[in-house]
């Protein structure tokens, strides 16, 4: 039968709560409540529920609320070559013959293996819960990052390298009354387990001292021996025989007082911002300056920021380290870049300090998109990052440019001698935008590594962006929007739905796929934030310019609508680029962009017909 770790020496829980109420109702003792319950649950062992068995998919996994982003993964089938286990993802871990082979550590990649099977001097080799504890006090950081813990057979070795790894926090503190309660149980089981009882004086304790800690070990073995020779160790399962144990443990090590404040946060993500601080996420029923003195307990100097949930969309965000390189302000804009919930009236927002979620509706994004966008904040994005998001977007503008000037060639070939009356020519055109629009479109909404956010697709906020109309009227002059030729009455409709078309065809390429894709890798304006030209603006201009100056030589028909200098043109182009990138990060819609641009368009363009 497995070990009940509810159970404990001094008597059943229930009778022990049962004593603590009697007491506590007698009127002496009211006064001296909160002292005596502490000593009673001390003296008691009533130690809180650390450790969870949860499921991912089909695979269950251990953790602990103190180390939520460590999942210990328990099989006996489980076994990979070390080959294979050097392919593994960052973060693996590997105990006491999870992997097959020799004992190694790469430190680049975050994988190591913990044996003392093959490969090595088994004789020379410390045990699996030694080497943990050596790498946990040379400073293993187990605390930034995810993890995954592999194992087989949970014998106590490998259990006790288990708590260890889950424990590292606690392990390694500046208070050494932890380690003096775990040494001699680890230095004894670490020659059990590589040499035999025979060799069980090889410790050198004191006699009193070897004999505490080896009853110590029998009593963690009870049931593992127990089950053995009933023949269900082979059946039972693992992670709940896993977790008892590390129960156990916790009851050799550890007195109440360890764990004032624990249980009652639930951490939800651990994340490393800056070079040595972190970001917590977690779950509490108390405030947030009540949380994070209890993070405090566990973290000391190292908590940078926290993210306390309140409820399923409701979150209050504080930053602990005032001299964080980034403050809040820039974490408020990402997260209302990425949240559908987030209005003119609604945002993520707050001072440098202390802020949260869009009040009254809430926040629309899950805690991993929340993980996301702490990380892309206070974690630059590296150069080769941007380098590649600029590739990317920029080979997609010009598959859907070229996509569409296939299409349009195709339907209506370019003929010489073009004449503005020669309609079929203007068609071509028309079917050029309509396509081009079609496609960006067909992109944005069916990619879903981004959300519509990121292309603008959303509400317009505010109508301060038409301010801008002096500016992109002046652009479009340069941009050549005052045709060559008169218009003639026959083609009016025709080219005024050019007109209208060509705006909304280059905004939602260049402004929605090309301005979207880069958002993911660089920071830019949004609604109510400071003001600057944002590295997608500049950008994206700047692929509009390249791609107006290969239509000029791709389409002679554009050509001969220009009445400009080319060089002025894409001036122009580059110009009135910058002002809409501007417009649509400020009200966070391509629409805006769109709408201002068509309305410089059809001013420019018939003014200058009524004018002539």
């Amino acid at each position: 039968m497995i070990h009940d770790s509810n159970k404990q020496a001094d008597g059943n829980p229930e009778t022990s709560h049962k004593l603590g109420a009697r007491i506590a109702q007698l009127p002496s003792f009211r006064k001296k409540m909160p002292q005596a319950v502490s000593t009673l649950s001390q003296t008691l062992k009533i130690l809180p529920k650390r450790y969870n068995i949860k499921n991912a998919g089909k695979e269950s996994y251990l953790t602990c609320v103190e180390s939520p982003n460590i999942r210990v993964f328990v099989d006996r089938q489980f076994c990979v070559t070390n080959a294979a286990a050097k392919k593994y993802p960052e973060g693996s871990i590997f105990l006491d013959g999870a992997a097959k082979g020799e004992p190694f550590l790469d430190v680049q990649k975050k994988i190591y293996n913990m044996d003392h099977h093959e490969g090595c001097v088994r004789a020379f080799t410390l045990s699996t819960c030694e080497q943990a504890f050596i790498l946990i006090m040379k400073g293993l950081d187990l605390g930034v990052g995810d993890w995954c813990v592999y194992a087989n057979e949970p014998d106590l070795d490998t259990v006790l390298a288990i708590w260890l790894i889950l424990n590292h926090m606690r392990v390694r503190a500046e208070d050494p009354e932890i380690r003096k309660e775990l040494l001699p149980l680890l230095r004894l089981q670490g020659i059990i387990d590589s040499h035999g009882f025979e060799m069980t004086e090889f410790t050198g304790f004191p006699d009193d001292l070897q004999e505490t800690t080896l009853q110590q070990i029998k009593k963690l073995r009870e049931s593992e021996l127990e089950l053995k020779s009933e023949g269900k160790w082979a059946t039972v399962n693992e992670l709940e025989y896993v977790s008892s144990i590390l129960r156990s443990l916790d009851e050799s090590v550890y007195s109440s007082r360890h764990f004032d404040g624990v249980g009652q946060v639930e951490e939800l993500f651990r994340i490393k911002i800056g070079s040595d601080k972190i970001a917590v996420a977690c779950s509490s029923e108390f405030g947030i300056y009540e949380t994070e003195e209890m993070l405090k307990k566990t973290h000391g100097s190292r908590l940078g920021l926290i993210f306390l949930k309140k409820s399923e969309d409701t979150y209050t965000i504080r930053q602990v380290d005032p001299f964080l390189p980034t403050n809040l302000n820039r974490l408020y804009d990402r997260l209302n870049i990425l949240d559908p919930n987030t209005s003119s009236s609604a945002n993520w927002a707050g001072s440098e300090e202390i802020g949260g979620s869009p009040r009254g509706v809430g926040t629309g994004l899950d805690i991993q998109k929340i993980k996301q966008a702490c990380q892309w904040v206070y974690n630059k994005q590296s150069f080769l990052e941007r380098a590649r998001g600029t590739f990317w977007s920029t080979s997609l503008a010009f598959v859907i440019l070229g996509s569409a000037f296939t299409i349009s060639h195709l339907l209506y070939p370019t003929l010489s001698g073009w004449q503005i009356e020669a309609t079929t020519h203007v068609k071509g055109l028309l079917s050029f935008n309509l396509t081009v629009l079609a496609l960006s479109l067909f992109y944005m909404i069916l990619d879903r590594n981004y959300t519509f956010k990121f292309f603008g697709l959303g509400p317009v906020r505010g109508n301060w962006w038409l301010l801008f109309l002096p500016l992109t009227v002046g652009a479009s002059v340069l941009n050549g929007m005052i045709p060559r030729y008169p218009f003639q009455i026959e083609g009016a409709a025709l080219i005024t739905g050019l007109l209208v078309t060509a705006p909304f065809a280059w905004e939602f390429l260049f402004r929605g796929v090309v301005h979207g894709m880069l958002v993911k890798s660089h920071y830019t304006m949004c609604h109510g934030g400071r003001w600057f030209l944002s590295g997608p603006t500049v950008i994206s201009s700047l692929l509009a310019v390249l791609a107006m100056g290969l239509l000029f030589q791709c389409n002679p028909l554009i050509s001969s609508l220009i009445p400009i200098p080319k060089v002025i043109c894409l001036l122009g182009v580059f110009t009135s680029g910058l002002a809409y990138g501007v417009v649509r990060e400020r009200t966070q819609s391509v629409i805006s962009c769109s709408l201002l641009h068509t309305f410089s368009v059809l001013i420019v363009a018939f003014g200058s017909q009524f004018i002539a």
